[in-house]
């Protein structure tokens, strides 16, 4: 069966969600309104693979759905980590 989200599509999709969440988690040196957008964009995504997880009509073979499963909770801990900011109280 062919996977819905091939291996080349999931590397790629990983270390497009690593660079987002490290400019989300203050790792990059990114500017403030970059890592707004970042931040916006994995809210954004994290909402999308929940309405795609909750489809009954879309069959995931086990590679996808882990692959979604797992990107929406690197997202999550993305989005809840703590911000350290130096020189900020």
């Amino acid at each position: 069966r062919k996977p819905y989200i091939d291996s080349f599509r999931r590397n790629l999709q990983r270390d497009a969600i690593g660079r987002l969440a490290n400019m989300v988690t203050g790792r990059s040196s990114a500017p403030a309104d970059a890592k707004t957008l970042a931040r916006m964009q994995l809210a954004g995504l994290s909402e999308n693979i929940t309405h795609l997880l909750q489809r009954d009509v879309l069959k995931l073979d086990d590679y996808s759905r882990a692959h979604l499963q797992d990107t929406q909770r690197r997202i999550d801990q993305a989005l809840n980590a703590e911000v350290s900011m130096s020189g900020v109280n």
